[in-house]
């Protein structure tokens, strides 16, 4: 006889045994999605995304994990594409806005970035994360008033929250109040002790000319993270700006060998075998970074300095054309181009970069030198000099570098040139170096201006003579005494 109860209490205890296995599966599975291996975390989250059942709020979760997962595989399209199905899930999730803009803010989609960031800023007020995400893709679009606003409000919503004034901080820097963002970074240092927050600051007090203080923190930064390889390229930054090349390269190579994919090591080397003068092995560096990073602006514009000085300007020209390509707002790429475009003697062109570059920021002392360069010579001197005038004014009352006004001053005639060479040798061995190659190349343009080409080429080979490897004037005296030795 078929005892049904028997049978009964099997297939009870068989399906609460299958349930528990398709619990723990789940489990399992969903550990997996969020999981730091991107090719499981993508395979795990795709069978919860399609699985029978699947409610609305698990496919926003797994649809963000693997969102999350293919940016970090480098797939930001595919990620946004993800991201954007969980938008359409739920359109009030501030978050998904929130992880969304970030993604944007990776792939330099800033627009698109601050538009995102704006919807999860409306969505959810409060949360100090996303004024800041957004502040970040202000300051990238040179929008210094939006982007301190944001991080300013972030602050307000979280006094605790670092990257708030991480953020303020380097929208401080770039307006040149270095002591307003190293107060920032120190509030960010003193409330998240890390790595990220002191290698930030160790930044700023670069752009600071703290030597000193920045080399502390790339100090402190290796006892924190010795397996980082930032702290070694800062080390070797600060020997690179000291002219210590070998240190430099030592630091540098400590850098790559931690991680080999490492674009600061990488760039920093290769501006370390430029100084030195190895092209070669710079332009083999550049090619790699170019390769790891094709997106990048500063990748393609440290090619096309490398390409400069190494006599190629096609291939100088066409590497800047394509960082302003993939950035259009960035008045370096500019400044950079009319340089070489000024060295070949197309001054037409040279012009309209450089007008760019100062609508673009107007703090760019040296653009204006370099205006008056041009005009001077083949246009209105008059208006040249009323218009630097007005340039020097205008900066001054910012609290402009010094040298670069004195500059200024030296080409409208304000500041002689005796009294010019004299202000170059202010400063430790480094700054009187460089400053002796600017000198002299202003001072060779001067006399060019005045049709002296005697006193120019005397002057032009001035600055060549002071090696000062790193600085595009001596770049560009060498390419006028071509010019002047055609003749």
């Amino acid at each position: 006889m078929i005892d049904f109860r028997a049978m009964l209490i099997i297939l009870i205890a068989t399906m609460v045994a299958v349930s528990q296995q398709t619990g723990q599966a789940q489990l399992r599975t969903w550990a997996d999605c969020g999981g730091p291996v991107p090719n499981t975390a993508i395979v795990a989250c795709t069978l919860l995304i399609d699985a029978t059942g699947s409610t609305p709020s698990d496919q926003i979760r797994a649809l963000t994990l693997r969102g999350q997962a293919k940016g970090r595989m480098g797939d930001y399209a595919a990620a946004v594409a993800d991201f954007t199905r969980a938008i359409d899930l739920d359109p009030k999730s501030a978050n998904s806005y929130y992880i969304r803009g970030v993604a944007h803010l990776s792939t330099r989609h800033y627009e698109l970035a601050i538009a995102d960031l704006g919807k999860a800023t409306e969505l959810a007020p409060e949360n100090p994360v996303a004024w800041a995400a957004r502040a970040s893709a202000r300051l990238s679009l040179s929008d210094l008033a939006g982007a301190l606003a944001d991080s300013s409000h972030a602050i307000e919503i979280a006094p605790a929250y670092p990257s708030g004034y991480e953020v303020r901080g380097q929208v401080k820097s770039r307006q040149k109040d270095f002591a307003g963002a190293l107060a920032d970074m120190d509030k960010a240092v003193a409330l998240e002790p890390t790595a990220r927050y002191v290698n930030n600051r160790a930044a700023m007090k670069l752009d600071n000319k703290d030597y000193d203080g920045a080399l502390a923190d790339y100090e402190r930064l290796i006892t924190l993270a010795p397996g980082n390889p930032v702290g070694y390229y800062g080390r070797g930054f600060i020997a690179l700006h000291r002219k210590d090349y070998a240190t430099a390269l030592k630091e540098f190579e400590r850098s790559t060998s931690l991680d080999p994919k490492y674009l600061g090591g990488l760039a920093g080397r290769a501006d370390t075998r430029a100084a030195m003068g190895d092209l070669t092995g710079a332009l083999e560096d550049c090619a790699r970074l170019v390769v790891l990073d094709p997106l990048s602006p500063a990748a393609h514009r440290r090619c096309a300095s490398f390409k400069s000085k190494a006599g190629d300007t096609d291939g100088a020209l066409s590497a800047y054309g394509r960082a302003i390509e993939l950035d259009p707002k960035n008045p370096t790429s500019y400044h950079y181009r009319g340089i070489i475009r000024s060295d070949a003697h197309d001054f037409a062109g040279a012009l309209t970069d450089w007008r760019q570059s100062a609508t673009l920021d107007p703090a760019q002392d040296y653009v204006y030198l370099r205006i008056w360069l041009v005009e001077a010579r083949i246009g209105d001197r008059a208006k040249a000099t009323e218009d630097l005038r007005a340039a020097i004014t205008r900066r001054k009352a910012a609290n402009a570098d010094a040298w670069a006004m004195m500059l200024a001053e030296y080409l409208i005639g304000q500041v002689s040139e005796d009294s010019l060479l004299k202000g170059a040798e202010d400063g430790d061995a480094v700054q009187v170096r460089d400053r002796r190659c600017e000198a002299f190349f202003y001072a060779g343009w001067r006399h060019l201006v005045d049709r002296d080409e005697a006193g120019a080429r005397e002057r032009f080979t001035k600055s060549v003579e002071t090696q000062a490897t790193t600085m595009l004037e001596l770049v560009s005296a060498t390419a006028e005494l071509k010019f002047l030795n055609k003749k």
